[in-house]
């Protein structure tokens, strides 16, 4: 009888292991990430992670090239590495940071390095610890580019594991062309769905709240519609009342 007691404590045990993994907002008493709430501020740095530079690109109209950079994925600590070469098979897949495709960046980068074209000059995004899943240049109809950045980012490690990344909240960021003036435009405490570019000024986003606060992010939690005008990066909420209506 001892065996199935073990094997059901077992059970309960990753049971319960699972479910607290599954929160993506770790409350302490009295505060919640809010906008206030300094990026990245709650993170230790991590002596074993290694920042490289992925190789650049340039990005419609724009005067600068991006830099990407990102922690170097090793499959093995122990394993030297004794040459570097420009082959992209499969044995030096873990030096790739990320990929650019269809004019958008995907991968978990740290930060990205502009550096001007005519005079060399070079400047981080961010100075804070963040990671950002995707980013691209607007373009609106015809495929026109626009002279600004959008990225989805993780700000904060909202479940308080000293780590950032899917299991915590995803935000969304307007910038310059060039990364000046990094702005976020949702709610820090909330979790962005998605985005879309209706015409050249408006934008479109949606995110989903932790209305029960249990730190969990479920379909019975409250979804919002925001508009941000990007002529002055003002963002309200819309069709709230529409959709109070209707429910």
């Amino acid at each position: 009888m001892k065996k199935p007691l073990l094997l059901l404590s077992i059970i309960l045990f990753l049971s319960c292991t699972e479910s607290k993994n599954e929160k993506k907002i770790v409350y302490e008493e009295t505060t919640e990430p809010t906008e206030n709430a300094g990026i990245g501020s709650t993170l230790k740095s991590n002596p074993e992670s290694k920042l490289i530079a992925g190789l650049p690109f340039k990005l419609d109209s724009a005067k600068t090239k991006i830099f990407p950079i990102g922690e170097i994925r090793l499959p093995n600590k122990k394993r030297g590495i004794t040459k570097v070469s420009s082959y992209s098979g499969s044995n030096f897949n873990f030096f790739a940071i990320g990929s650019y495709s269809n004019r958008e960046y995907y991968g978990y980068l740290d930060n990205l390095i502009f550096e001007n074209i005519e005079t060399g000059e070079r400047h981080l995004l961010t100075n804070e610890k963040i990671k950002i899943k995707t980013f691209g240049q607007l373009h609106k109809e015809q495929r026109i580019p626009l002279k600004k950045l959008i990225f989805e980012i993780i700000t904060k490690d909202s479940n308080r594991d000293n780590k950032l990344n899917d299991s915590d909240l995803t935000n969304l960021y307007i910038s310059g062309i060039n990364g000046e003036n990094l702005t976020l435009i949702s709610k820090l405490n909330e979790d962005l769905i998605d985005w879309t570019l209706l015409n050249e000024n408006l934008l479109y986003f949606r995110t989903i709240e932790d209305s029960n606060k249990n730190g969990e992010i479920e379909e019975s939690d409250t979804l919002h519609m925001y508009k941000t005008d990007l002529n002055n990066l003002k963002t309200v909420e819309i069709l709230k009342s529409d959709l109070n209506k209707l429910n």
